[in-house]
């Protein structure tokens, strides 16, 4: 004999079973309705590594020339601790104030440091002596010559500024010498210290292409370039060059035209403040980059009509336009009046 249970008691797990059911249904309908709807655009890609912030950086090509609005606030950038290694992230501040030099006096103002008396090394044909540049109504000179009882075969001239800055727009108006084996230099540097790593940005002209100019930066030892094909040739004329410093990116101009960018990585460590640099040198030694160079074809000039700083870059070139001898002049207070960082 089967004994079961009795029937009220067969009804109650079924009619329990029935209710957990429809709770359920009714839990799931109204998830479903509170869950927003979503673009399958929007979704996170896939294999992304690295923070937001990283992630933030990525530029398309269609962006290049547009204006960044999220550059307006500053990324979070590397802090260095005794031993070299980032242990925080915070952002810097701007330094440096506006300027603009147009070098009509008969020497540099105060704003500048002239090299004298000492060479770069082996790699360079020339030492550097303040004898090689000349200043004058007309703009700056720094000749490449044979050397009169110098260290080196050659001489030539640098300068660079006194003070020392971080981010911001530079620019200089220049006319570049041609033949192989010269370099134009315009860049900011920063030496490195031991802990915290070596900063360098360039603006090069090669005198074997005077067609061309190379866009470098540098962060502990390691540099990234980028050649771009000019729509002139720098050794015919004055032009503008410059670039635009930010936290996590640099963008490079030629007579106010954008022509290149680099973001994020590396870039994102250029914090150290840098002084503003103006060179001309040649080299043997660096031959398959400069070409074959021959100390007995100059003298070499390197012209320098204008150069300028302001904490960012306002749409307009601050050296104006010309050819040497038009934008030299006092420098006016409206020329730099209103300039802010807005770092």
């Amino acid at each position: 004999m089967n004994i079961g249970a009795p029937t009220s008691e067969k009804r109650v797990p079924a009619r329990l079973k029935l209710a957990l059911v429809a709770m359920a249904v009714l839990i799931m309908a109204v998830l479903a309705y509170m869950r927003p709807t979503s673009d399958p655009s929007d979704a996170a890609p896939e294999n992304v590594s690295g923070s937001e912030s990283e992630r933030a950086q990525i530029v398309s090509p269609e962006r290049l020339a547009e204006p960044d609005l999220a550059d307006d606030e500053p990324a979070e950038l590397p802090i260095y601790g005794p031993d070299g290694v980032i242990e925080v992230s915070q952002p810097f501040p701007q330094l440096g104030e506006a300027f603009i030099e147009r070098f009509d006096l008969t020497s540099p103002s105060a704003r500048w440091l002239v090299s004298d008396g000492w060479s770069n090394g082996d790699y360079m044909e020339n030492d550097w002596r303040a004898s090689q540049l000349l200043a004058g109504p007309s703009g700056l000179k720094l000749v490449l010559a044979l050397s009169q009882g110098g260290q080196k075969p050659l001489s030539s001239a640098e300068l660079r500024t006194t003070e020392a800055f971080r981010y911001g727009y530079f620019e200089t108006r220049l006319k570049a010498p041609r033949d192989p084996g010269l370099v134009t230099g315009a860049f900011t540097f920063s030496q490195a210290d031991g802990v915290v790593p070596n900063n360098e940005i360039d603006i090069e002209i090669l005198g074997r292409n005077t067609r061309q100019v190379e866009l470098t930066y540098h962060v502990g030892g390691k540099a990234r370039g980028h050649v771009v094909n000019l729509p002139f040739d720098a050794a015919d004329g004055f032009h503008n060059y410059a670039f635009e410093w930010r936290p996590g990116s640099i963008r490079w101009y030629v007579d106010d035209v954008l022509i290149h960018e680099a973001r994020g990585g590396d870039v994102r460590k250029l914090t150290n403040p840098q002084q503003f640099f103006l060179q001309l040198w040649g080299s043997e030694m660096l031959e398959e980059w400069v070409g074959p160079f021959n100390p007995a074809a100059g003298p070499w000039t390197l012209e320098v009509a204008c150069t300028a700083y302001s904490p960012e870059y306002r749409g307009r070139s601050l050296c104006g336009e010309g050819q040497g001898e038009a934008v030299a002049g006092p420098v006016q207070d409206d020329d730099v009046a209103g300039m802010r960082g807005r770092f």
